[in-house]
């Protein structure tokens, strides 16, 4: 009796019983929210970071943990110096997505795998029974969220992947790139990019330093009259021989 009563009020006050069990729709519109919320939160840890660096301090002293991941990366002590602004942002967002207390929500992985992230929203969506057209009226217009769970895989992949970003209203930070640039660089698959290999950054630093170098000896050869440093030796190299 006690237990109808209490729920009798809780109708009255329009209170839903904690014990009610939640439609498909409301379960995925849910979920769809702690993916936006989550993504958004991830980019704000980047962006504090990039911040950070602009203040000229190192990572660790904005957060220890992810920080100190940043230090460790074997690329950082060239890219620190070499990249910025949007550039040295997605570095950070990489590193960031990489933090194991990331992955529970977002499992990209220390490879940055954007695919697995959204492969995992996928296959939680896809055991909820939803109405799609129900569910779309809680987002933009822009995103085709009505045909989520048609059977088109690469559909409901790109859906999740708007919803993720250029749908995020939700938690979308002030970083150096707009909600398309975001979605256009994750359409690739990963967080990672090629500048963030150590030996990649270190031989593009060495060879521009290796070309300037030589320009400045040619032209200061050819202030003095002479000729280049290279045809220099080859002339005396040809000469010896003529000897």
């Amino acid at each position: 009796m006690k237990k109808l009563l209490i729920e009798r009020f809780q109708e009255l006050a329009g209170i839903k019983p904690l014990y009610e069990e939640q439609s498909g729709t409301d379960s995925v519109y849910s979920i769809l929210m702690g993916l936006q919320t989550d993504f958004g939160d991830l980019l704000s840890i980047a962006n504090s970071l990039l911040k950070n660096h602009e203040e000229g301090k190192n990572p660790s002293e904005y957060d220890r943990m992810i920080g100190g991941d940043v230090e460790r990366h074997p690329a950082w002590p060239t890219i620190k110096g070499t990249l910025q602004g949007k550039e040295l942002f997605m570095f950070f967002l990489f590193v960031a997505a990489g933090f194991q207390n990331i992955q529970a929500d977002l499992p990209f992985g220390e490879d940055g795998d954007v695919e697995r992230v959204i492969n995992y929203y996928m296959e939680i969506i896809s055991e909820e029974d939803f109405d799609a057209n129900e569910l779309a009226s809680n987002f933009t217009r822009e995103i085709n969220v009505r045909q989520l769970g048609s059977g088109d895989i690469k559909q409901d992949y790109d859906i999740i992947l708007q919803l993720m970003t250029i749908g995020n209203g939700l938690n979308w930070p002030n970083i150096p790139l707009s909600r398309k640039e975001v979605y256009d660089l994750l359409k690739g698959g990963t967080l990672k990019s090629g500048s963030f290999n150590p030996s990649t950054s270190i031989n593009t630093k060495q060879g521009v330093t290796k070309v300037n170098r030589d320009d400045v000896v040619d032209k200061y050869a050819r202030s003095l009259g002479g000729l280049p440093l290279s045809e220099q030796i080859f002339s005396l190299i040809k000469k010896l021989k003529n000897k």
